[in-house]
């Protein structure tokens, strides 16, 4: 089928000369269906713009964290990037594709000029998340530097505002048809030499579409049986020609080999030797990439592969068709080889593509804790997805438990206690978790922490997850975190104080940060009741550097010590200290809530004491005012209640409001996140699944509280008080959205 595709390719010199001239689109969108030459167009683009980095878009980067994380990746081989960008980027947040946009964007800042940032396959970008934090990405990059996306479809994508301040530039299929002296070029590049009627009749063939003009240049019986319709009856001949083209005269082992292959999305040889059972699928992957324009090489060492669309959807079919059975045991050894090689994600997805629910659960389960901690919560809700029905929920208690779990710690009380009812119905008694360790073992540990039942229920619970957890497991720091809360809301100080220490020792050595935070906070919270403040501030200081250098700094798990820290900080005489670290508290705020309450209520006991100590009685009121609307939904805290009595004696004696900079309620900050981005009020009401009318509300009280008057203020207020990133304040607010509610 004609020699390296390279070699075949037309210059679209014209379409290249168009994008060079107009410096001032930060967006240039290439949409056409598949053949019409857009990676190709994306390729010499990136050979004209020296410093352009190159990332095909597949299913990962449906969540925002894992697109922008890849994107800093390619972007470092052109542009170093600071060393701690991934875990900047991959920081939990109330929004943390939004976060991880705007702060990439940020880390670009100062790269050099010019720079093309090119996206192949868009349309893959389904989630709205994802979209958003796009459109936030582009928003922020510097002059000098723009998005060169191509796929079938970009209508997800918010283009009007673009387009009306004359910043995107769009190529479409008209633009992409090739014309006669295109043709007759690419007829050349073939050793070809067409008459003008033979060239005439292909352009009246294929409308210009390029993968059938490379199709028909060799073959006049296409151009002779033109089809009187441009796309179904052209798309039917192209598929049929590739069939006898490439796959007739293959001998069987080599068909077989090919319909296997394309279960796969990208195809390395070690992937394909093992999914596939076989050798040297490396050579075969080189070969048909030199000898077929619709074998298409990844990366630039020409080691990973895959097919042009209408290939791959061909040998799908005829796969489906011949062999239904083969697809999914292809699949399912693709998922045990990605996963031995790091690769979760893509794991995953062959895991379900499988169908095999068992192993898909099973990869799962040792999956979730890494992502959850890195922000990549849309990858880890559609996985969750996958087993949220009927008749599914309840026959995997490990899959229950965690999504339990994963709820509570964002908290989603009502989603938590959803998972816990289909944790406890599940067959407990059927095999095991994953780490070995009793089924309800597991549930113990998710029904203690949720607390829905009391003190004497959690001692309970820290009974039965002791018993039935295996010692190496990994849920271990946990059920010793468990028996600490539990001991702590009886009143038993000193023995929670001793088991809060064995948890804080057992998660540090086994690498578990969040529950490492988790308990640390209590630990500090216990040494502080006794008295013991130096030991106190000790254990503080060495928790914080254990977090920072994790990159959890950010993380919902560590807002306990965040406001322990602003405590000890106020006592100690350094307020700028304490402002930092109560920033990150009231970031965290939204996702701390009745769902963990031994958690949530103490660590804001511990804000406000920080509070009063800086004279913002107002803030402190309005955390107050959270604790008692968790103390209606979990009033059986214990010994808890007795602290949350004293301070409010404590807050109730004070008259003079002082300042007023953490007044947002957690509804507030989670519009306030919003703000540094073009969705309006409508929009943002569709996300946060509200009506427009409660967001308008919402920005007004934000507005009023932060004493402002207009979005530009309100972003630059919050930025000073730390409650959204740095990076909003180089935002372009454009026409519209510059005054104030509207």
């Amino acid at each position: 089928m004609g020699r390296h595709r390279r070699e075949q390719a037309v210059e679209r010199t014209a379409i290249l000369d168009r994008i060079e001239r107009d410096t001032d689109a930060a967006l240039v969108l290439v949409v056409a269906s598949a053949g019409y030459g857009k990676s190709m167009l994306l390729e010499q683009l990136g050979q004209r713009v020296r410093r352009s980095a190159y990332l095909r878009i597949s299913e990962r980067h449906r969540d925002p964290t894992v697109l922008f994380q890849d994107v800093a990746r390619v972007m470092d081989a052109i542009e170093p990037m600071p060393e701690d960008i991934l875990g900047r980027i991959s920081s939990r947040s109330l929004e943390p594709g939004l976060q991880a946009a705007s702060r990439l964007a940020q880390a670009l800042g100062n790269a050099r000029v010019p720079v093309a940032l090119l996206f192949d396959d868009i349309h893959l970008l389904r989630d709205r998340r994802a979209v958003d934090a796009v459109g936030v990405f582009i928003d922020l990059l510097p002059d000098g530097m723009r998005v060169v996306a191509a796929g079938h479809d970009a209508s997800a994508l918010r283009l009007a505002r673009l387009q009306t301040l004359g910043r995107l530039i769009e190529i479409g299929e008209d633009d992409l048809a090739f014309d006669e002296d295109e043709v007759r070029t690419l007829a050349a590049r073939l050793e070809l030499d067409p008459s003008d009627a033979h060239v005439e009749a292909i352009i009246e063939w294929t409308r210009g579409w390029p993968v059938a003009v490379s199709l028909a240049l060799g073959s006049r019986a296409m151009a002779a049986s033109a089809p009187s319709s441009a796309t179904a009856g052209m798309e039917r001949s192209v598929a049929e020609y590739i069939r006898t083209e490439l796959l007739d005269p293959l001998d069987p082992e080599q068909r077989a080999w090919l319909l296997r292959t394309s279960v796969l999305d990208t195809m390395s040889g070690a992937l394909c030797d093992h999914a596939l059972e076989t050798r040297g699928s490396l050579s075969r992957l080189r070969a048909l990439h030199h000898s077929s324009l619709l074998v298409q090489a990844v990366d630039h060492a020409g080691t990973i592969f895959r097919y042009h669309p209408l290939l791959r959807e061909l040998l799908r079919d005829t796969l489906e068709a011949e062999r239904p059975d083969v697809a999914k045991g292809i699949a399912a050894r693709a998922a045990m080889w990605c996963h031995a090689e790091g690769e979760p994600i893509e794991a995953l997805e062959y895991a379900r593509r499988s169908g095999d629910r068992d192993l898909t659960a099973r990869l799962m389960a040792q999956e979730v804790w890494p992502l959850h901690w890195t922000g990549r919560i849309a990858t880890l809700e559609r996985w969750i997805e996958w087993f949220d029905s009927d008749g599914v929920r309840d026959r995997y208690p490990a899959i229950a438990v965690l999504a339990g779990f994963i709820c509570a710690i964002d908290g989603r009380r009502h989603e938590s206690e959803l998972w816990l009812a289909a944790a406890e119905h599940s067959p407990q008694d059927a095999e095991p978790m994953p780490d070995g360790s009793a089924a309800a073992a597991w549930v113990a540990v998710l029904r203690g922490m949720i607390l829905a039942q009391g003190v004497e229920a959690a001692q309970a619970d820290a009974r039965a997850a002791e018993a039935g957890m295996r010692g190496d497991s990994p849920f271990m720091p946990g059920v010793r975190l468990l028996s600490a809360v539990a001991s702590m809301l009886a009143g038993l100080h000193e023995e929670a104080t001793e088991q809060a220490r064995e948890a804080v020792v057992l998660a540090e050595v086994r690498g578990a940060i969040p529950g490492f935070a988790m308990a640390t906070g209590l630990e500090v919270s216990l040494a502080l009741r006794s008295g013991h403040r130096e030991l106190a501030r000790r254990r503080l200081e060495h928790g914080l550097s254990v977090i920072r250098a994790a990159g959890l700094e950010e993380y919902v798990l560590t807002f306990w010590v965040h406001a322990l820290a602003a405590r000890v900080a106020v006592s100690g005489g350094s307020a700028k200290q304490a402002r930092q670290h109560l920033a990150q508290v009231h970031r965290m705020r939204p996702m701390s809530t009745a769902a963990t309450p031994w958690l949530a209520v103490p660590a804001r006991l511990a804000a406000i004491e920080a509070l009063i100590g800086l004279e913002d009685v107002a803030s402190a009121r309005t955390l107050m005012r959270e604790v008692d609307d968790i103390l209606r939904i979990r009033p059986r805290l214990g010994s808890i209640i007795a602290d949350v009595e004293a301070v409010r004696t404590r807050l109730d004696r004070i008259s003079d409001v002082g300042a007023a900079h953490w007044t947002l309620t957690a509804a507030e900050l989670r519009v306030l996140q919003y703000l540094p981005t073009h969705l309006t009020f409508a929009e943002i009401a569709e996300r946060l699944y509200v009506s427009p009318h409660t967001v308008k509300s919402q920005a007004v009280a934000i507005y009023s509280k932060l004493g402002v008057s207009s979005r530009r203020a309100a972003i630059e207020t919050a930025v000073e008080y730390g409650l959204i990133d740095g990076s909003a304040l180089r935002f372009p607010l454009g026409p519209g959205l510059e005054a104030g509610i509207g």
